[in-house]
This record gives structure tokens, C-alpha cells and sequence, in this order.
């Protein structure tokens, strides 16, 4: 069923530079209400940002769920991002609307964004969250847990085409050495890597992930930022101490780009071990425990 579903192509680099364009020319309208002069305005302006032959009336049907809502950053952001992503759509004149769900099985490349802890169905899992790049449902964002089995299967396994999400097997040659790299050791490693998604709707249309594929763009984004997070092939980006592996490194995204999580953590006094330990400072479960404490509150909370 999934090879009969046509794997789209897109060009991940130019969707997310023209959607930054759009995003920043309509960002001044930022609070109004969009009506009018106001509307008109912003319709140009999307317009004059899209490709040439795309008409201007086709822009302005794609946007007219904007009319009398409040502009806000994430609905400027939201837009933006449909059109930019949806270029071939627009260019045979059929306008990009607002999806109100998932009507047909779609492959959709995106992007981690998110590796919490999780229990599903009973047993301890890994939530990942999917930020999607192209496609129908570009710039929403999905979630599916996988089991500790799932995490380290879908790691190095590779299609007919071998491609996969880029890490290598741990090997060992006679001696008992390790001369596998690029290995897979935590979950966490997922997180910025980019793969397709096979979408299909529920019930009432949401999107649900139904297969996880590759493509040669994706295989070889992830290659490059696994062999950059990897110390056998390339330093500590901040030239910490002990070059440390990227997957045990407390650091976030606002203060290195190839960090495993968005914001660094940050020491608590635990009060359930009560030792000075690392925290995560997006997980608003538990704000007093730390990480580690953490994880054994939610896994007490499976058995």
C-alpha cells in the first residue's frame, strides 16, 4: 500500500528561505486585524514573494481564512509556511487552504523537534514530536511514541535503497574492539534528524503517522549532523572539556546548534535524591526533580 503512494521531492533549504522571506515582509502587520487595506497589503506582499506565474488572485483564495482574525506571529509564521511549501500547487492555480485535516494518505518530509519519556499502553516508550516541513500539513506539528525496540531498530535500518535515518552498527572485530561509528547509543540522538512520514487521517481526519521513509536529501542532512554530534569524527563544537559525546552533553540549542534539545539544562536542588543534578527546564511535570529522578517517577508510574 505505502509504494503505491507517490514520494514527493522538495527542496527543504529553499521552502524554509522563501517561508522566512514571507515571514519577516508580513511580520509588521503583526496585532492588526486583517481586513481591508490591511488584508490587501498582506496578500501583496505573499504575492510579490512567490514565484512569478503564481496569480495574485489565487494567493489572495489561499489566505481568505485569514480575513477579521488578529495577525498574530504564529498565524504570519503559519501562512507563511503553508505557501512557501505548497509552491507547485500554487503555480498550477489551485489555491493552498488551511488544512482542516488529513483527507488522504500523504508522505510529508519532517523534522524531530522532540524526544520526551513517555508510557504507552502500559510500558515506558520515547514520544517523539515531528515538525512538518512540506506538504499538506507543513508547519503543524505530530507526535508517536516509540518503544526503546522500535527507537533502536528504525536507528540503523536501512530500505532497499539504503537510506535510513544515518547511524551505523556497532560492530566488534576480534579483539572485542568497537570499529562501528557513527553509532546510536540514547533516543535524544533523534532529535534534529529529518525523515518522511506517510500521513493518513483518522476518523475525524487528524493526521496520524502510518510508515517513517527516506530520501537521499534527508539520509545525507542526517549524516552530516550525526558525523558532526559524533567525537570520533569531529570535536566539540564548543571546545568543552573532555569532549564530550554530544548525547551526554547538558548543552541546549540556545547555545549550540547541534545540541540534542532546544534549551540547555539547568541544576536543581532535588528534593527526592537530594543531590545538585541536571534538569530539563521544558519538562513542566515535574519542575522540583531532576532528570534523573524524573525518569524513575514516570517509569513507577508504568509498573
Amino acid at each position: 500500500m505505502t509504494d503505491e503512494i507517490e514520494f514527493p521531492s522538495y527542496n527543504i533549504t529553499n521552502i524554509c528561505n522563501r517561508r522566512n522571506r514571507m515571514y519577516l515582509a508580513v511580520l509588521k502587520y503583526k496585532g492588526h486585524i486583517v481586513k481591508g487595506d490591511v488584508y490587501n497589503t498582506i496578500v501583496d506582499i505573499l504575492h510579490q514573494n512567490l514565484p512569478d506565474n503564481i496569480l495574485r488572485s489565487t494567493v489572495e483564495k489561499s489566505v481568505r481564512s485569514l480575513l477579521n482574525k488578529e495577525f498574530t506571529k504564529e498565524l504570519a509564521f503559519q501562512t507563511a509556511w503553508r505557501l512557501a511549501a505548497n509552491t507547485d500547487q500554487l503555480l498550477l492555480q489551485q489555491p493552498v487552504l488551511a488544512p482542516i485535516g488529513q483527507l488522504k494518505p500523504e508522505w510529508m518530509p519532517a523534522q524531530i523537534i522532540s524526544v520526551s519519556n513517555d508510557h504507552n499502553n502500559g510500558r515506558f516508550a520515547y514520544r517523539l514530536g515531528f515538525h512538518i516541513l512540506a506538504g499538506n500539513m507543513a508547519g503543524n506539528k505530530v507526535f508517536q511514541s516509540w518503544s526503546t525496540k522500535k527507537c533502536f531498530y528504525l536507528a540503523t535500518v536501512r530500505d532497499g535503497k539504503n537510506l535510513g535515518f544515518g547511524f551505523g552498527k556497532h560492530r566488534q572485530n576480534k579483539k572485542g574492539e568497537q570499529v562501528g561509528s557513527l553509532l546510536f547509543y540514547s533516543p535524544q540522538q533523534y532529535y534534529g534528524l529529518r525523515c518522511y512520514l506517510l500521513l493518513e487521517g483518522d476518523n475525524l481526519f487528524q493526521p496520524r503517522i502510518k510508515s517513517v521513509g527516506h530520501s537521499p536529501s534527508t539520509f545525507n542532512y542526517n549524516k552530516t549532523l550525526i558525523t558532526r554530534r559524533d567525537r570520533e569524527k569531529t570535536d566539540c563544537l564548543l571546545n568543552l572539556p573532555n569532549n564530550p559525546e554530544c548525547h551526554t552533553c547538558p548543552m541546549g540549542e540556545n547555545q549550540c546548534s547541534i545540541a540534542l534539545r532546544p534549551l540547555s539544562l539547568v541544576i536543581v536542588d532535588c528534593p527526592r535524591c537530594g543531590k545538585r543534578e541536571f534538569k530539563d527546564p521544558k519538562d513542566f511535570d515535574y519542575p522540583e526533580l531532576c532528570m534523573k529522578c524524573v525518569d524513575i517517577t514516570r517509569k513507577e508510574l508504568v509498573l
